[in-house]
């Protein structure tokens, strides 16, 4: 988190050895928070997109692979016979970035002006665990 330039380093120390008890705390909770299962990539999985809940469904056909959701609670991922569970995950995968490419923009473009800030830069990235802050590379115009 940025620090106002008048406050010093000791202010900076101070205020985090105040609160180191808490600091420690908050670390142990999210240590012992729980992970995500490891995916299988089978029939009846739980899939979620956009805080809804899936059920996955994996046919096998040929042609791209692909994912299409059907009736706000089937996730139907197409896949080439003889895909194994990863390359299953890998495809998924891809669809949620495509996905999230898509939605962001439109969030920018009704954000910005509100915040009265102008993002130059914004980029998906995995992460490990469930929930991560969202930090965005900003101009200094805002």
């Amino acid at each position: 988190m940025p620090v106002p330039l008048a406050v010093t380093d000791e202010a900076v120390r101070l205020a985090v050895v105040g609160k180191l008890g808490w600091i420690k705390r908050q670390r142990a909770r999210f240590k012992a928070q729980p992970r995500q299962s490891p995916r299988e990539m089978v029939r009846g999985e739980s899939h979620y997109f956009l805080g809804t809940r899936y059920r996955l469904r994996v046919i096998q056909q040929s042609g791209a692979p692909r994912v299409v959701l059907r009736n706000r609670s089937t996730m139907e991922l197409y896949v080439q016979p003889g895909t194994t569970a990863e390359q299953c995950e890998r495809t998924l995968h891809r669809w949620y970035r495509q996905q999230l490419k898509e939605l962001i923009p439109p969030l920018l473009e009704k954000w910005q002006p509100v915040l009265g800030i102008q993002v130059a830069d914004w980029r998906i990235k995995k992460i490990k665990t469930k929930w991560a802050p969202v930090v965005s590379k900003l101009d200094g115009s805002g």
